[in-house]
């Protein structure tokens, strides 16, 4: 928690949660503490844990695989849990590396061993954008865009308690292919 938004980019570089301003908004420290209440969850699953070496993904990561015309499975933490999601619930997946994190509607995140290229190859073109390097969303599930300074953006999506922070360059490609659909 800060008054300083110049520092939010470098904040999220070194692992934040979250980035609150001050004066703080009762609405925006709720988000926060829902995003802490995900990371602190029980160890077994393997969401909101990053690391800074493969290694520690590795361990933590599950597979996403048999995939079928409209959903994939993806499995956690040595196999220990298996969800069966619809492309059609798939809300964003963003880079971690050579892992991506799957967000889907009313479950938790998953982190898997599946690289960006793989995951725009099997998404559907017609649903799914690219809106940087690291991050490919499902447009009709944005549900709401809170601009919070010129170098953070929060999308709100249906069906997700919490939001996902993009930079300026994201933003920016967001706006462009919303006008354009």
């Amino acid at each position: 928690m800060t008054a300083h938004e110049d520092y939010a980019i470098q904040a999220f570089r070194e692992g934040a949660v979250d980035y609150i301003l001050k004066p703080v908004d009762r609405d925006r420290l709720a988000i926060t503490l829902d995003r802490l209440d995900a990371a602190l969850e029980p160890a077994g699953s393997a969401t909101e844990k990053e690391g800074d070496d493969a290694g520690e993904w590795g361990d933590e990561a599950g597979d996403a695989s048999a995939d079928t015309a409209d959903t994939v499975t993806l499995s956690g933490k040595r196999g220990h849990s298996i969800d069966v999601v619809s492309y059609a619930d798939i809300v964003w997946v963003e880079a971690v590396k050579n892992y991506s994190r799957v967000q889907a509607r009313g479950r938790r995140s998953r982190l898997v061993r599946r690289t960006m290229a793989e995951w725009e190859k099997l998404l559907p073109a017609t649903a799914f954008q690219r809106v940087s390097r690291s991050l490919v969303v499902q447009l009709s599930a944005i549900k709401s865009t809170q601009w919070q300074s010129r170098d953070q953006t929060l999308l709100f999506f249906s069906g997700v308690p919490h939001p996902l922070p993009i930079g300026r360059t994201a933003a920016a490609r967001l706006k462009e292919l919303l006008q354009l659909g």
